[in-house]
């Protein structure tokens, strides 16, 4: 699964984000097509959260799998060494410049 495999890849931090099917995507086309979206509310179109309503498998069901994937991950005590030792090493301020430079 997704939350082996990034438990296996022994990293610092991890994201795990919903499929989205963003207006002008080909997704969002397939999902109008099949119905897996019943509304144009955008606002609701995220990567935190699933809308879609695929054939056997809820918005629910995903939604409880990303939570179930971020407490594994973080769950884990190495996790939290690792963070430790991020913020310690000073390696905090280049994340800080990254994040800045991501939300400009």
């Amino acid at each position: 699964t997704t939350i082996a495999f990034a438990a296996r890849l022994d990293l610092d931090i991890a994201q795990f984000y919903c499929c989205a099917p963003f207006p002008g995507s080909r997704l969002y086309e397939q999902a109008l097509r099949e119905g897996w979206v019943a509304g144009r509310d955008f606002d609701l179109f995220t990567q935190t959260g699933a809308v879609m309503q695929l054939p056997g498998l809820a918005p629910e069901e995903v939604n409880r799998a990303r939570l179930r994937a971020y407490r594994s991950f973080y769950g884990q005590p190495a996790a939290w060494c690792r963070i430790a030792a991020m913020l310690a090493g000073g390696r905090i301020s280049g994340l800080w410049k990254a994040v800045r430079h991501f939300m400009r």
